[in-house]
């Protein structure tokens, strides 16, 4: 009979050849024995496609090197190893390799180093019955070949191409040249020592002997550099866009980023009174808002702009090299003044700008708005931002780069900070005067003080034009003053509106609605720094009475402007309708001018949003509500697909209530659609425990019972990590013994690792889970536990396995473990339980105490049958660092044999030998002397059991009749082992591609 395997490897191994005989059987036939080989496997998945560049397939460049290379000799080096501890072993075509931990590493012999995962093992019985069982262990990829160099048929063996190295410090650069960074911090060092030496009673010339210092340094490292011409720099520089100068300006970031923590506190203490005068000075001016600039015009986008900027703009006193600060202000300053679409068109609508302003800029300028809008939005940025040392850091920023060649844009974004220090300085009293009178007005509206509110409108408020462009020609107007208060910001972005409303000052809100100055336009385009209207404030703060007073006012528009308004968006993408959990009672009176469908950055829709709001009073009425609302805008057709998040989550995952999960049942949907990890609602609400909804699906005949997330986890996976409720429904309805697909782990692996007691009762008692199933790393539920509790009872229901009765004595070996000297210890329990008592008894035994048991047997019943005790195996401990589990196993289960064997026995069953084995602790001396004892006793009456001569021909005949059903039993337990052969053949070819 032909077998073959889908693994390739197995296949050249294994298969016979036209002289009938396999790999193996040739490689024995050599003088090798089945003890003295380990066999390393490669998967199927990593020996499929073709190899690269030839177009070969796999099966044709597997030869006899490459199998040899995946065979050790256990025999090279000690018999066995310390467990756990890293060994060499030798190749049977003499190559090296080291195991360490769960990995292979290919050495001496190989043509390249390579390294695989050793994933599983086990015992292979080949079809000869008298030839004991190779042991295989398989690896995720072969040793000799890399899998980089074939096309994968599976994606989880591809590879990407990694993008090449980008260089961005010097560290980065000299990586591999150590001795060269510790040669520049040499120079740093003594550079550092000449600092502490200078003459600090001039500050000028201190800054300028500082400055050469560190200028002296930068050239120094990089000449020093130059001079070694190490290759790995040549590489960077022959394999990469890296040029010589881009080298220098790495050696001067080093130098500055080391230096800093020395350069940097002289400088603050020559600059002190500079700084402190500056922070002073922004301090006075921080309330002074971006319509007080006389900007040509001013939108929400670019006071969007303004808070980007700004928190770019905070990391400036962050960094320690000059060019980095400089890229910081360049990034700020684009953010500022880049052009968009929105703003390129009212750019062109006003054009009372001057426009041959910083000529030396003009590349600059052609693609961004001019200066009329940058030194404003600059001074404002510099303001909100409040940096200390500003005007040391400008200093380190101008004085200490060396290298960089700047060009125009940089040299326009330093003259440009320096004009809005300049002016900070030289305008601080009339700025302050305005930021006073911004104060007072935050302050009334925040109050709800009328009377001051009322003062305010009444006089002629400051205004930012005459003062900050007296040197420029501009020809920007301000609108009427009255009505661009109600444009006016806080330093929180708010205008006189927003901050009424988020400080629930009604009077303050009532007062600026109905003023004369005010017109619906106002209410339309008032955002605060988050993108939100007015009304998705008044609803997030709950402020009904703002709520109200704001519809009210919204009547004045038209049905177009007022569904425009509502659908408008903030910055998380989010409109009125996404905020309406916090004033339910908007969704009957709202829900139809809204958009049920706007998606907010996370692909939420509102329905979204209120099916996860777990904890609000009113869940169920406002879910519920939202609905009919929904259906009644879409002919009552609510598609559940339609509301579906960027994680691929739909209503069906985070509803959280019966009755809203009954009401979504009767929509339109897809009820196993899968998230982007693989849940499907059933396993989503499985795994969050919740019993009541999983019971409602599981009665809907549309769900996929056996469905499994990404990691191949059913819903009763998910059930057993502690979940009793709802395992109780799904095990009526999903296969106990169901394995995850990538580990291979049933449901009482799951409750054993995560320690559920309650859910190990249920799975064993109830229905019978196999407590000795295995996973495709070769591990039993009790293997996996970790908690003594849990282990503890694994135990006891091993022990009472297939017994008919808990009434009945048992006895077994539960558990084979190995310690850390690498002894097999066995794991023997030994009582009853009934309903009324426990008696267990639990001892520990080794190999070397079944031998010797068997021994005492032996030599005490020398004319009988004994139970053979052969354990045929390799050490588990071969490979130290990943003992063999199917040895392990199979030691077991031959001890296990050997003492049923025993029990089942009329004579040996009650020995005193076999119950102090099970009971007692060792007493080997005891037992020896007692043993000979009866053996001198026994001597004494064998003349007595001699028969006659007359009585020979009996046992004779009595013998050969034995001999001849032993025969007959021998031929039926060959075909039926030939039988059994070929199922292993067959399986083994499909289990190794896990």
């Amino acid at each position: 009979m032909k077998l073959g395997y889908s693994n390739i490897f197995l296949d050249r191994l294994f298969s016979v050849d036209q002289n009938n005989k396999s790999f193996a059987e040739n490689l024995l036939s050599q003088g090798f024995s089945v003890y003295e080989i380990i066999i390393l496997a490669p998967i199927a998945e990593s020996l499929q496609g073709l190899e690269e560049g030839t177009g070969i397939p796999w099966i044709e460049t597997i030869d006899d090197d490459f199998i040899e290379s995946h065979i050790l000799k256990s025999s090279s080096g000690s018999r066995y190893g310390v467990y756990g501890k890293i060994k060499e072993f030798t190749t049977i075509n003499g190559k090296t390799v080291i195991i360490k931990n769960d990995f292979v590493y290919s050495d001496k012999g190989f043509s390249s180093l390579r390294h695989a995962k050793l994933l599983y093992d086990m015992l292979y019985y080949s079809e000869d019955l008298n030839r004991h069982p190779y042991l295989i262990y398989f690896l995720d990829r072969p040793l000799v070949k890399s899998c980089e160099n074939c096309f994968r048929v599976s994606r989880s063996f591809s590879i990407s191409n990694k993008p090449a190295e980008k260089i961005t410090t010097l560290q980065e650069l000299l990586k591999s040249n150590s001795s060269v960074l510790q040669k520049i911090n040499k120079v740093l060092s003594n550079s550092l020592k000449k600092i502490n030496i200078l003459e600090k009673s001039d500050n000028l010339n201190l800054v300028n002997n500082i400055q050469q210092i560190i200028e002296d340094a930068v050239f120094s490292s990089l000449k020093m550099l130059r001079s070694l011409n190490l290759s790995s720099v040549r590489a960077f520089l022959n394999t990469t866009s890296l040029t010589e100068d881009d080298i220098g300006i790495l050696v001067e970031n080093y130098v500055c980023n080391e230096t800093y923590d020395i350069v940097f506190p002289y400088l603050k203490a020559i600059y002190k009174d500079n700084d402190l005068e500056l922070m002073d000075s922004i301090i006075s001016m921080e309330h002074i808002d971006i319509y007080q600039l006389g900007l040509p015009f001013v939108n929400n986008e670019i006071n969007d702009r303004i808070y980007d900027a700004i928190n770019c703009f905070k990391k400036f006193e962050e960094t320690k090299i000059p060019s980095e600060k400089l890229s910081i202000l360049m990034k700020t300053i684009h953010l500022l003044v880049s052009k968009t679409v929105k703003i390129h068109e009212e750019f062109q609508r006003n054009k009372n700008y001057n426009e041959n302003i910083f000529q030396d800029a003009s590349n600059f300028l052609k693609d961004n708005l001019g200066g009329d809008y940058l030194i404003p939005l600059l001074l404002l940025v510099v303001v909100r931002a409040k940096l200390n040392y500003l005007e040391t850091d400008f200093i380190y920023m101008t004085h200490f780069s060396f290298l960089n060649i700047r060009k125009g844009e940089e040299l326009y974004a330093i003259s440009s900070l320096e004009a809005v220090l300049h002016h900070i300085l030289h305008q601080k009293d009339k700025l302050k005067a305005i930021s006073n009178y911004n104060l007072i007005l935050w302050d009334s509206v925040k109050s709800g003080d009328i009377n001051i509110l009322d003062s305010v409108f009444k006089k002629e408020n400051p205004n930012f034009i005459s003062v900050f462009f007296g040197d420029f020609t501009c020809t920007s107007k301000i609108s009427s003053v009255l009505k661009d208060i109600y444009y006016y910001k806080d330093i929180n972005g708010d205008s006189v509106i927003m901050l009424g409303i988020k400080t629930k000052q009604f009077s303050s809100v009532s007062f600026f609605l109905n003023h004369s100055q005010f017109s619906i336009e106002i209410l339309l385009n008032d955002h605060d720094i988050e993108g939100s209207t007015l009304l998705m404030v008044a609803i997030k703060f709950e402020f009904k009475e703002a709520i109200n007073m704001l519809l009210q006012k919204l009547k004045e528009c038209s049905e177009d402007e007022f569904t425009n308004y509502l659908a408008q968006k903030d910055k998380l993408g989010r409109t009125v309708c996404h905020y309406l959990f916090h004033e339910p009672y908007l969704i009957m009176e709202l829900g139809i001018y809204l958009s049920w469908k706007s998606r907010d950055k996370y692909g939420q829709t509102p329905l979204f949003i209120l099916s996860t709001m777990y904890d609000h009073p009113d869940y169920k009425t406002m879910f519920l509500n939202a609905i009919k609302i929904v259906q009644l805008i879409e002919n009552n057709t609510l598609n559940v697909d339609d509301h579906v998040d960027d994680n691929g989550n739909s209503l069906f995952h985070t509803i959280n209530d019966s009755d809203c999960l009954l009401a979504l049942l009767n929509c339109k949907g897809n009820i196993n659609k899968k998230n982007n990890h693989g849940c499907t609602p059933l396993i989503y609400h499985a795994k969050s425990g919740k019993s009541e909804l999983v019971k409602i699906l599981v009665n809907d005949k549309r769900i996929d019972m056996t469905a499994k997330d990404k990691n191949g986890f059913t819903a009763l996976h998910f059930s057993a990590q502690g979940n009793l409720d709802v395992m109780n429904l799904l095990t009526e309805v999903i296969n106990i013994e169901e394995r995850t697909s990538y580990t291979g782990l049933t449901a009482l692996h799951i409750a054993a690792q995560e320690k559920s007691l309650d859910c190990i009762n249920y799975l064993i008692r109830n229905k019978s889970a196999n407590i000795n199933a295995l996973d495709y790393k070769g591990d039993r539920p009790v293997d996996l536990a970790t908690d003594q509790e849990v282990i503890d009872l694994l135990d006891e229901y091993a022990l009472f396995m297939n017994s008919s009765g808990r009434n009945k004595r048992m006895v077994r070996a539960v558990r084979a473990m190995i310690e850390n000297d690498s002894t097999v210890k066995f794991v023997i329990k030994s009582g009853f339980v009934n309903s009324n008592s426990k008696n267990l008894i639990t001892v520990i035994r080794t190999v070397e105490d079944f031998k010797l048991l068997y021994k005492f047997f032996i030599h005490e019943y020398s004319e009988s049958w004994i139970p053979s005790f052969h354990i045929n195996f390799l050490h588990p401990c071969m490979i130290p660092s990943k003992p063999s589990k199917s040895i392990l196993q199979a030691f077991l289960n031959c001890s296990n044999a050997f003492l049923q064997a025993l029990l089942q026995h009329s004579t040996f069953s009650t020995h005193e030998l076999l119950w102090e084995f099970f009971t007692t602790p060792e007493q080997a001396c005891i037992i020896i002397e007692r043993t000979q004892k009866k053996n001198m006793d026994k001597d004494k009456e064998i003349p007595k059991k001699l028969i006659s001569i007359e009585d020979v021909n009996d046992a004779d005949f009595f013998f050969k009749y034995a001999k001849n059903n032993i025969g007959n039993m021998k031929h039926a337990y060959y075909r039926l082992y030939r039988n059994l052969y070929f199922l292993e053949f067959s399986y083994l070819g499909k289990f190794e591609q896990y």
